[in-house]
């Protein structure tokens, strides 16, 4: 699987994006639920990261066949909260986010682009659902 961002609309404090996995094998593949996520920096260190899933969606069975694609939203503030330093700021911005596809244990990374993770690098992802977002 490949893995990419695409920035969407945000707002409040809050940035989203969607997170799209496609498959690059030569065989179909199957998938379901919520991935895990890591961001890291640009010496490829781990930085705090907590992946929420958010359950307000049921998490489909997919099969990818090879060139098909699944996204899940995912969600969090640039806004410091209780979890980040007292003095306002959030911590390093990561350079990228590794992603682990659910039921599989090996990563695959994608740039980021999408500043500052507040709340001790608090994520909320939407499970997986099929094509390539919105």
């Amino acid at each position: 699987m490949s893995a990419s961002l695409t920035p969407l609309d945000s707002g409040a404090g809050n940035r989203y994006a969607a997170l799209t996995l496609t498959n690059v094998s030569d065989a179909d593949c199957r998938t379901q639920g919520w991935p895990g996520l890591e961001l890291a920096d640009d010496d490829g260190e781990a930085l705090p990261t907590t992946t929420v899933r958010d359950t307000s969606q049921e998490a489909d069975q997919l099969t990818l066949a090879p060139g098909e694609s699944a996204w899940a939203q995912l969600r969090w503030t640039v806004v410091a909260g209780e979890e980040d330093a007292t003095d306002g700021t959030c911590g390093p911005e990561p350079a990228e986010l590794r992603v682990i596809p659910p039921d599989t244990y090996d990563a695959t990374a994608t740039d980021w682009a999408g500043g500052t993770v507040c709340g001790a690098g608090r994520i909320e992802a939407l499970p997986l659902a099929a094509g390539d977002g919105p």
